[in-house]
């Protein structure tokens, strides 16, 4: 499990960013923080979450909205020039 440690003034604020491996599993992951000062300590929890990744593309008529995982992958197409005359019905 890595760890890193830097040091703040007091009232100061830090930017924090997590990066996550392409292998991780989808869903959510427990963080603990620790904060320290002298011999005062104080823990915190905060959760991330894992997404899939989801994306659109176009090439040419067809537009598709993708969506992966390290191990799974879906792919939908919707083919834009596809045209349905109206269904009308007509009523005396």
């Amino acid at each position: 499990m890595p760890a890193a440690s830097f040091s703040l003034d007091a009232g100061a604020s830090e930017m924090v960013t997590f990066a996550v491996a392409d292998s991780a599993a989808v869903g959510p992951s427990t963080i603990t923080i620790q904060g320290t000062s002298g011999t005062l300590s104080h823990n915190t929890t905060l959760s991330l979450t894992a997404e899939a990744s989801v994306c659109t593309c176009q090439n040419g008529s067809m537009l598709y909205l993708e969506s992966g995982t390290a191990t799974d992958f879906a792919r939908i197409g919707l083919e834009m020039l596809w045209r349905v005359a109206p269904l009308m019905r007509r009523v005396n």
